[in-house]
């Protein structure tokens, strides 16, 4: 099993735009990306903060076309922690034109806190009656397709796999709960070199059960399940059961969600150990309570731009920033 990371990265430690450009033009050919922090972005805010201090509009041109060199240096290739990326959400724009894709923190709650965020910006957790949260995880390729996108799934996945890792979960190949979990197998083994069992679900009336379209090969010998969330717990009953009986081990189921209403318990009574990214109170925790808010420095950089209209002006015309 092969759960490892992989790509190489380059810290970009730079306290000017020629210090950042250098490293970029010196390694950026031989590297999968650039790790940022709190000085890269320090660097940038401070560059935006200057452009509400130009009185003239050749200044602040000047000023933007710095940062969009810089910035189409390091396309594609940004990778950052949560909290910093958290500091683009207040320059619509800016993230589109560095382009950051990939979001990596070795500590998982940063992680955690960015696909929290996503869900809720997409509407994937909501607020309903009596303050309870209501979770939509249906992906693209669902049958009844939800509001994820496939970079919210692939946020996902890296979360789900960091628990694989962590938790030192064995297996011989990955089985997705039909159909829910079947996309986010798909990234898991897009990301891995472990391969997926594919299930199928059959739905007769009211009723709905899980099967397999072939035999499970004789070198499968352990597998981790994989579904979207638990509830109560039958589709991830009924998929132990089919793979047990065909002589596999199943010990691991992991979701991105525990509605904590009885399914890790009913798993735990069939010998199966449920790993989840979130629990519920969490998910609500993370979404909706005021310590998730945006970082003071970005409000207030934000705000400064805002009250400069001839740097609104500009930006808003760069159609980048």
């Amino acid at each position: 099993m092969n759960f490892g990371l992989g790509p190489r990265f380059v810290t970009l430690d730079a306290g000017t735009l020629e210090q950042a450009l250098q490293i970029a033009e010196k390694v950026g050919s031989h590297v999968d990306g650039f790790l940022v922090g709190p000085k890269f972005f320090g660097l940038l805010g401070s560059m935006l903060i200057e452009l509400t201090e130009i009185e003239s509009a050749v200044g602040v041109t000047f000023k933007l076309n710095k940062i969009h060199s810089l910035c189409n240096t390091l396309r594609g290739k940004i990778v950052c922690a949560p909290e910093e990326f958290l500091l683009l959400r207040g320059f619509p724009g800016l993230a589109e034109l560095l382009k950051v894709t990939t979001i990596w923190d070795p500590i998982e709650s940063g992680k955690k806190l960015l696909l929290a965020l996503a869900l809720k910006d997409v509407g994937a957790v909501r607020v309903v009656a009596n303050n309870t949260l209501s979770v939509n995880l249906r992906t693209p390729k669902n049958p009844r397709p939800g509001s994820l996108t496939r970079k919210i799934v692939e946020l996902a996945a890296h979360c789900m796999q960091d628990i694989i890792v962590e938790r030192q979960l064995q297996c011989d190949a990955i089985v997705a709960v039909p159909r829910a979990g079947e996309e986010f197998g798909e990234v898991l083994t897009e990301l891995t070199s472990v391969p997926c069992v594919v299930l199928d679900k059959w739905e007769h009336g009211s009723r709905k059960s899980i099967a397999s379209t072939e035999p499970i090969p004789g070198s499968i010998r352990t597998v981790i399940l994989i579904d979207d969330a638990i509830d109560g717990g039958t589709a991830a009953d009924q998929a132990i059961h089919l793979l047990r009986n065909q002589g596999v081990t199943v010990e691991n189921l992991v979701v991105v969600v525990d509605h904590e209403r009885g399914g890790g318990e009913r798993l735990r009574e069939l010998g199966c150990e449920l790993h989840s990214v979130f629990t519920l109170g969490e998910l609500h925790e993370l979404c909706f309570e005021p310590s998730a808010a945006k970082p003071q420095r970005s409000a207030e950089i934000g705000v400064r731009i805002q009250e400069n209209p001839l740097a609104r002006e500009q930006l808003i015309s760069s159609n980048e920033i």
